[in-house]
């Protein structure tokens, strides 16, 4: 994908999109970016510092965001592209956007069976990476 946006954008039919949308594009990448690192975080903290080896029980997350998704790291990362996609507003974006939304939502999924597995109290009705809408 990075090649094809590149070569798009290198092309000379390709004109820059309007000032605003790359300003609002660039706030909503850099919103996206900040709250996926603090998810990562938080995630991270879940971890004992002691258990170097990957665990296959984890404890529930409860920052503010996990109330709301499943997977909120995968919704700020696809906010994250969806700002990329406002600054340049190609095809090739898009396509990107829609791809990486498709993978997101299918490891999200299998987040929530994995959830549902270990917790069986764990919120069935959860979204996997969208409120109210996936």
């Amino acid at each position: 994908f990075g090649v094809w946006i590149g070569l798009t954008l290198f092309k000379p039919t390709f004109y820059p999109p309007e000032t605003v949308s790359v300003e609002i594009g660039s706030v909503i990448f850099i919103i996206g970016l900040i709250m996926n690192f603090i998810c990562h975080v938080h995630l991270r903290r879940l971890r004992s510092s002691k258990d170097k080896d990957r665990r296959t029980e984890h404890p529930l997350p409860q920052l503010k965001p996990f109330n709301l998704v499943v997977c909120p790291n995968y919704l700020f990362e696809l906010m994250m592209w969806l700002g990329f996609f406002f600054t340049i507003q190609t095809i090739e974006s898009f396509v990107f956007l829609i791809v990486v939304l498709f993978r997101m939502v299918i490891n999200a999924r299998e987040k929530k069976l994995r959830y549902i597995s270990q917790n069986p109290e764990y919120n069935r009705d959860k979204n996997l990476v969208i409120p109210y809408i996936i």
